[in-house]
């Protein structure tokens, strides 16, 4: 299983480059539609995991046409990922395991990581985790590669600011180089 990273500061785009991602044709085809599970790090790590939990009984029923777990909402994460690993190993039949993609968005420490996403050895072969987050240290230890987002280079941006403006790309914006300038060339 694949663990990739994207990180930068704050309003780069990491949020919006990962829903591009998911909803990428090649990806849909790789994950199935239903096989791309979202879940925000920032919220209750309680309520993300029984989230996943319940999304993948679903997926495995709804989608996969296998029998599903009996679920219920859990009260503590040690019994929300004992459930999670119940669907992915006991539930899901081997034979009609297919990948997943879960992606974390803006991760801000290791342990929300270990507390919502289901360990490697649980999850079917081929699947992948993506994670955005800000600071490189909570991640080095969990990513296989990161991708870091930067500021734009001035013309990328002034070429963003027209395209935003709705201006036709031979128009020129008065003030547009300073604008960009003035904001550190960044695309938020």
């Amino acid at each position: 299983m694949g663990v990739y990273g994207i990180n930068g500061m704050g309003g780069l785009g990491k949020s919006t480059l990962a829903q591009q991602i998911a909803q990428d044709d090649t990806i849909l085809k790789k994950y199935s539609k239903r096989g791309v599970f979202w879940l925000t790090a920032t919220k209750n790590s309680l309520d993300e995991l029984n989230n996943l939990v319940h999304d993948l009984n679903n997926f495995i029923g709804n989608v996969l046409r296998e029998k599903r777990s009996k679920v219920e909402t859990c009260s503590t994460i040690e019994s929300a990922r004992e459930m999670l690993k119940r669907i992915l190993t006991e539930t899901w039949d081997e034979r009609k395991r297919v990948p997943i993609l879960i992606i974390v968005d803006d991760l801000w420490d290791a342990k929300v990581y270990l507390d919502i996403v289901p360990s490697r050895e649980w999850m079917p072969n081929g699947s992948a985790v993506l994670i955005t987050y800000r600071d490189r240290s909570v991640a080095e230890r969990i990513v296989n590669e990161s991708y870091a987002l930067t500021s734009l280079d001035e013309d990328a941006a002034v070429k963003l600011l027209r395209r935003s403006a709705g201006v036709k790309k031979e128009d020129v914006l008065k003030g547009e180089e300073e604008l960009v300038q003035r904001v550190g060339y960044h695309p938020m």
